[in-house]
């Protein structure tokens, strides 16, 4: 699908000013698609309504995708790139490296995978320690109040004592 739409930019571009230009009026020049739309038009891919309107906010139907899309296909199998042997060569070249760089990358990121399952673990580890030792200050802090409250019954009980 890549290859079709980068093919596409490329006929599009190659065989621009073959075809008489046609004037494209309800799309401003200004507009970002400008270029594409006189371009598409001008190779004869999607035609134009009343002389001139291009109807930019129209769809496109399937029948008319499959003109366009053969039209696309026919140019790709009738344009040869004549590259020579040196270019080809340098294209071999150059898909080896990225072939490598990309495996290299792959690794790293395996690398990178492995050492985020290793935090995940160390992290539910911690998690449960950290609930661990809530759960034993919790208990202290209760067992603190507990014998407070006591210390407190006992003084009382003493001052009881004393004063009968």
């Amino acid at each position: 699908m890549i290859k079709h739409l980068v093919v596409f930019g490329f006929v599009v571009t190659l065989l621009s000013g073959s075809v008489v230009a046609a004037t494209v009026s309800d799309v401003p020049v200004t507009d970002p698609a400008y270029q594409a739309v006189k371009q598409s038009v001008d190779q004869g891919y999607l035609p134009l309504f009343q002389g001139s309107r291009f109807l930019p906010d129209q769809a496109v139907s399937r029948k008319e995708l499959a003109v366009v899309m053969d039209k696309l296909i026919a140019a790709e199998n009738a344009r040869d790139l004549d590259l020579t042997d040196s270019e080809k060569k340098e294209l071999a070249r150059l898909a080896k490296s990225f072939k490598a760089y990309l495996a290299k990358q792959d690794n790293a990121a395996g690398a990178v995978q492995g050492q985020v399952t290793g935090i995940a673990k160390e992290q539910k580890v911690l998690h449960y320690d950290m609930t661990k030792v809530t759960d034993e200050m919790t208990m202290i802090t209760t067992e603190q109040e507990a014998q407070k409250n006591l210390t407190w019954v006992a003084i009382g009980l003493g001052v009881l004592g004393l004063l009968l």
